[in-house]
Parts: structure tokens; C-alpha cells; sequence
């Protein structure tokens, strides 16, 4: 399995991607725990964001509706981005498979391509923060069929 972490400008993603439906916009998040509700991270408003509390492992999922062809999750990140985390994937909210991974993150936007999967359920994976404050904050979540 390959994984591929393309580091961009957020103007890039929009240009290239806008011709592409933000599969996420039609969907409901949930996450483990909640500082700031879910749905801000898929609400397409950039100034919002999703907040944990401060706990080493937690995730935030995004329900689809229906399956769909998924192959692109891009994240924006607030200040408080995960260093260690990964993109699963499930059909069936009951069983999850690891479609991208990285043990290196930097904060910012990162952007996952990986080989299309058919999934509804869209899970990030929160191990381990990269910043002091030991919580997550993420801005928006986009999927993308490819």
C-alpha cells in the first residue's frame, strides 16, 4: 500500500480541486470529544474549527450519508495539528482499514491521495499532538473522490 502526503498552498488545493465536489460538505462529523462541535470542521467556513480537549488519542469522523469513491483527504489544521495520526476508512462504521498514515506531520495543510477506496465513513486517527497544548483543532475537512 502507498501513501502519498503532498504539502501545498491552500490556493493550489482550491484551483486544482474546484472542479471536484467537497464530498465532506454533505456530510455529518462526530468526533471522541468535543471542545468545539464537529460539523465546524466540514462547514466550508475556514474561519470556524473543530477543538478537542486536551487527550493524547482521539478522532474525528465524517459520515458521507452513502457509500461513495473516496481517494483525497486534505486537512487544514489549526495551530494545535496532530503529529501522528492516519486517515481509516469503513463501510460500515464497525470495521475501519488504514488508507494513509504519517508519523510526521507539521501542522498546516496536509493532503493525502491514496488509491480509491469505497467508503461512507472517513476516521482521522489523533495520536499524538504536535504542539504543547496536548489537543487538536482543525479548520476543515475536505474528501474528494480522487
Amino acid at each position: 500500500m502507498r501513501y502519498l502526503m503532498i504539502p501545498v498552498l491552500f490556493f493550489s488545493i482550491s484551483m486544482v480541486l474546484a472542479m471536484e465536489d467537497n464530498l465532506a460538505r454533505n456530510g455529518y462529523a462526530t468526533a471522541s470529544e468535543n471542545l468545539k462541535n464537529a460539523s465546524k470542521s466540514i462547514d466550508g467556513d475556514i474561519r470556524t474549527h473543530w477543538s478537542s480537549r486536551q487527550r493524547e488519542r482521539q478522532w474525528i469522523m465524517v459520515d458521507l450519508g452513502e457509500i461513495r469513491n473516496v481517494g483525497c483527504v486534505i486537512i487544514y489544521w489549526q495551530t494545535c495539528f496532530a503529529e501522528h495520526f492516519s486517515i481509516q476508512v469503513s463501510k460500515d462504521r464497525k470495521t475501519f482499514r488504514e488508507v494513509a498514515k504519517t508519523d510526521n506531520g507539521a501542522g498546516g495543510i496536509d493532503a493525502f491521495g491514496f488509491s480509491t477506496v469505497e467508503t461512507r465513513f472517513i476516521r482521522i486517527r489523533l495520536e499524538k499532538p504536535g504542539t504543547k497544548w496536548q489537543s487538536y483543532g482543525i479548520y476543515e475537512i475536505e474528501i474528494y473522490e480522487q
